[in-house]
C-alpha cells in the first residue's frame, strides 16, 4: 500500500445483551433479521415508519445533558403505547406502558407478548460483555421483536426505540508475554475486523504496532500516508469502513482504520498468501518479516484470548430464556 518502508517500532445476572455497535444515542432503529439497519432516526427529530406511523411513531423528543426524553410512543399501529420516556443509563424510565390496552408493570427488562406479532422488551438495561472482559452498560426504552411477517417487515425483525451509546468498563484482557504492549482496548476492535474479514487478529495488532505504536504517532509519513492504519488517501478512498457507523470513514478513528486495513488484507488474498497480502501493504520484505514475527508472537503469548461476544442480542423468550443472535 505505501512505498516506502515504515520506520520500525520496537454484574447482575446477564438477561439480554445489548446492541453493541452504536456509536451514539438514538431515536429509531429498524433491523431485519439479518442484521442490517433499514431505517434509523436521530435523536434530535420525531419520528413515523412508514410514513403513516402504523409500525412506529414518536409524538415528541427532546435530546440533552439529562438524556433522551420522549413522549407519545406508539407501535404496530398503538397495540403498544408508552405515555413518557427517559433513556439516561442508571436514570432512565419508562412509564405509562400499555400493550393491547393492558397497563404494564413499571421496572427494567419487562417482557410482554404482543399475540400475532412478536414481543416487546419494555426499558431493556442490559450489561453485554466484550471482549477481554470488559462490559457494556446499555439502555433502550422499547424493543419490539417480530416473530411473524408485519408491515412489510419479515419475522426476525426488531424496532428499537430510544437508546443510548451505553457505557464501558475497563476491559481487562488476560494478554500474556509479548501481547502485554498491546492497549487491551484496542483487542476487540482487532478481533473484530478479523472475523469480518478473515485476517489474523495478530496481524492486523502488528501492522498497528510498526506503523503508530498503537496510535501513538499519527504524523503524516513522509509518501503521505495518514492516520492509523498508515493508509495512502487514494488507497483510503478505496478501502476506508465506518466501522463504528457515525457517518464517515476516518482513518483517525482505531475501528475504522482497522476494519479497513483488515478488508485491504482481504482483498490482497490474505486467506491465500499472507506474506503477499502483508508485502501489498508496505513493499519490503524485511517490513512482511518484521509485521510476522511480532505477531507470531502475540498469537503465541496469548492463547487465552476470551471468545468475542460482542454483537449478541435476545432472539425470543421463552421461559424467560433468551437464545443469542447478532443484531447489527
Amino acid at each position: 500500500m505505501r512505498r516506502t518502508t515504515a520506520t520500525l517500532l520496537t454484574g447482575a445476572a446477564l438477561l439480554v445483551a445489548a446492541p453493541a455497535a452504536i456509536a451514539g444515542p438514538g431515536l429509531a432503529r429498524v433491523v431485519s433479521p439479518d442484521g442490517k439497519v433499514l431505517v434509523t432516526a436521530p435523536a434530535q427529530a420525531g419520528f413515523a415508519y412508514p410514513a403513516d406511523g402504523s409500525m412506529a411513531q414518536v409524538a415528541d423528543v427532546v435530546a440533552g445533558a439529562g438524556g433522551l426524553r420522549l413522549r407519545g410512543v406508539s407501535l404496530l399501529g398503538g397495540r403498544i403505547r408508552i405515555d413518557r420516556a427517559v433513556v439516561a443509563g442508571s436514570r432512565s424510565s419508562v412509564g405509562g406502558v400499555t400493550v393491547d390496552g393492558v397497563l404494564q408493570p413499571d421496572g427494567a427488562n419487562r417482557v410482554a407478548a404482543v399475540p400475532g406479532a412478536g414481543w416487546a422488551l419494555i426499558l431493556q438495561r442490559a450489561s453485554l460483555p466484550l471482549a477481554g472482559g470488559g462490559r457494556r452498560e446499555t439502555t433502550v426504552a422499547v424493543r419490539l421483536h417480530l416473530t411473524e411477517p408485519v408491515g412489510g417487515l419479515a419475522a426476525g425483525s426488531e424496532i428499537l426505540i430510544g437508546y443510548d451509546a451505553g457505557t464501558a468498563t475497563a476491559p481487562g484482557v488476560n494478554l500474556t508475554g509479548a501481547a502485554r504492549e498491546i492497549p487491551a482496548e484496542l483487542v476487540p476492535i482487532y478481533r473484530s475486523a478479523a472475523r469480518t474479514h478473515g485476517v489474523p487478529w495478530s496481524v492486523l495488532a502488528a501492522i498497528n504496532r510498526v506503523e503508530t505504536s498503537f496510535g501513538r504517532n499519527l504524523n503524516v509519513s513522509s509518501a503521505g500516508a495518514v492516520g492509523w492504519m498508515q493508509f495512502m488517501p487514494g488507497t483510503w478512498r478505496a478501502y476506508g469502513v465506518d466501522a463504528n457507523r457515525d457517518g464517515k470513514a476516518d482513518p483517525y478513528d482505531p475501528q475504522d482504520a482497522i476494519h479497513a486495513a483488515a478488508r485491504y488484507l482481504a482483498a490482497n488474498r490474505a486467506a491465500t498468501n499472507l506474506r503477499q497480502a502483508v508485502w501489498h501493504y508496505n513493499h519490503s520484505w524485511r517490513y512482511v518479516d518484521l509485521v510476522l514475527g511480532i505477531a507470531e508472537g502475540y498469537a503465541s503469548a496469548s492463547p487465552t484470548l476470551p471468545v468475542d461476544r460482542a454483537g449478541a442480542g435476545a432472539d425470543e423468550a421463552r421461559g424467560g430464556v433468551f437464545s443469542p443472535v447478532l443484531l447489527w
